[in-house]
């Protein structure tokens, strides 16, 4: 076979492999917005000091005649949003006209809740499960429960001291000399990045706190526990509002709210369970009003309790990292500074056109002024792929994507000093004293001592 036979049957195949390698390329880059990366600090003076800046779509895939929804901030910058072919043209497919793009706040920091549950009314119950905390301090985060600023019915929560507490009140409105708050740790490092049993007992007359099936803080109270309509979290505030506040960072095992007191023996006998059992389910699932184990394959938490309390994971979370036996076990964790979906508003849409050939694509921000010749920014764009339309030829093709992206998993907005502190957000060390956390990510890149969850897949 001559060389120019060998070329043109080989030809094909090196096309496939350029082409992907282009795709993969284009897929592992920062998704970036058409004036700064998501968590940049504004210099604009006509943007809220709180805006962030970014750009992403409903969907990693779409076919011809699909919608897509483009969701972007920007301090109320015109811009227009094309839709392109990723091929070495960028040939353009179809566009928006100019829209004033006004800047949206990204809703940061992931927890669970369960809509339908509520501690209100109740004269005895026990909430507890197990915490393994990688930051702690710096502000009022709850473990578990109803807790608000303004108003509050019960929950485990940690104090900005980084002391645990709990809470019961049969007022609504919040008042802090209600907790009943167990001593500082003795070495707050230590403590940390640890598994701890966490139990808030009520029976009508005493609020006890157990901590490692010890008796650590105590109070009298007595009465119905408040009406209030806040949600009820594992892993958040009932009003966190998406500003990097409220919000633990740690994992959560094997969580179970019971509609009676528990003894001290019967806490003991609980948290010797988790200790052999990689799921210490309750005998009686009659006897619980929730358990969740985190067994689950994401999206799902499973409550197995006889009653039918849903959840809803926000900002995804990272489902399946090691549990307190770490070998076979499963847990959830969670992260203060965790954002998966920002929770913007729909910006612009685009229909991509039928008869649209399948490949890779993306939406791309130009920003004026605008000409007929202008390519703009090639890293302002939300990459995507376009499938087959119905009936259309189909071929098997290979896609490497990473399991975390930069932006999905961004750092703090910047230094406390230089951000969070203008921006009313709350400073947070890893401990009280400790150092602070402002440049690094932690909910997948910076290392807190929890190496055993890094490995795991951290999601999209």
């Amino acid at each position: 076979m001559i060389p120019q036979q060998r070329y043109k049957m080989w030809q094909p195949f090196l096309l496939i492999i350029i082409g992907l390698s282009a795709a993969i390329w284009i897929l592992a880059q920062p998704i970036r917005a058409a004036t700064k990366p998501l968590g940049s600090t504004p210099t604009s003076t006509s943007a809220s000091p709180d805006t962030w800046y970014g750009l992403y779509t409903d969907a990693a895939s779409y076919t011809p005649g699909d919608t897509i929804n483009i969701y972007a901030s920007a301090p109320d910058q015109a811009t227009v949003y094309r839709l392109v072919r990723l091929d070495s043209d960028w040939i353009e497919i179809t566009r928006t006209n100019s829209i004033t793009v006004g800047p949206q706040t990204a809703k940061v920091g992931s927890f669970i809740e369960f809509p339908a549950l509520t501690l209100s009314g109740r004269t005895a119950f026990t909430l507890e499960g197990w915490f393994h905390p990688t930051l702690l301090g710096g502000d009022l985060t709850v473990v578990a429960g109803q807790i608000g600023l303004i108003k509050s019915a019960a929950g485990i929560v940690v104090r900005a001291s980084g002391q645990l507490a709990g809470y019961v009140s049969d007022t609504a409105l919040m008042d802090l000399n209600k907790l009943a708050t167990a001593p500082s740790p003795a070495d707050f490092q230590s403590w940390l990045d640890n598994w701890h049993h966490l139990a808030l007992t009520y029976d009508g007359a005493q609020v006890k706190v157990y901590i490692d099936g010890v008796l650590a803080a105590q109070r009298t109270q007595t009465g119905a526990v408040a009406l209030v309509n806040a949600p009820f979290r594992l892993g958040a505030r009932a009003n966190a509002p998406g500003d990097l506040t409220g919000v633990i960072d740690g994992r959560l095992d094997s969580w179970a709210l019971w509609p009676t007191a528990l003894t001290q023996s019967q806490i003991e006998t609980r948290r010797q369970r988790g200790l052999t059992e990689a799921d210490p389910i309750p005998n009686n699932l009659n006897n619980v009003d929730l358990y969740v184990g985190f067994e689950d394959a994401y999206p799902a938490v499973t409550n197995a309790s006889h009653n039918s309390y849903t959840a809803t994971v926000v900002n995804h979370g990272n489902p399946g990292v090691s549990g307190v036996l770490t070998d076979t076990g499963r847990a959830f964790r969670l992260n203060h500074d965790q954002v998966v979906d920002a929770g913007w508003s729909v910006t612009a849409q685009l229909v991509i056109p039928p008869g649209t050939d399948s490949g890779m694509y993306a939406i791309q921000a130009l920003t004026a002024p605008f000409t007929a010749t202008q390519t703009g920014d090639r890293l302002s764009v939300r990459a995507f792929a376009i499938r087959p339309a119905a009936g259309a030829p189909k071929a098997p093709i290979a896609v490497v994507l990473p399991t975390n992206t930069w932006l999905a998993y961004n750092h703090w907005p910047a230094t406390y000093d230089t951000y969070l502190a203008g921006n009313g957000i709350t400073d947070r060390r890893r401990y009280p004293g400790g150092p602070n956390k402002g440049g690094g990510n932690n909910s997948a890149y910076g290392k807190m001592g929890d190496a055993a969850s890094l490995a795991y897949y951290h999601g999209l």
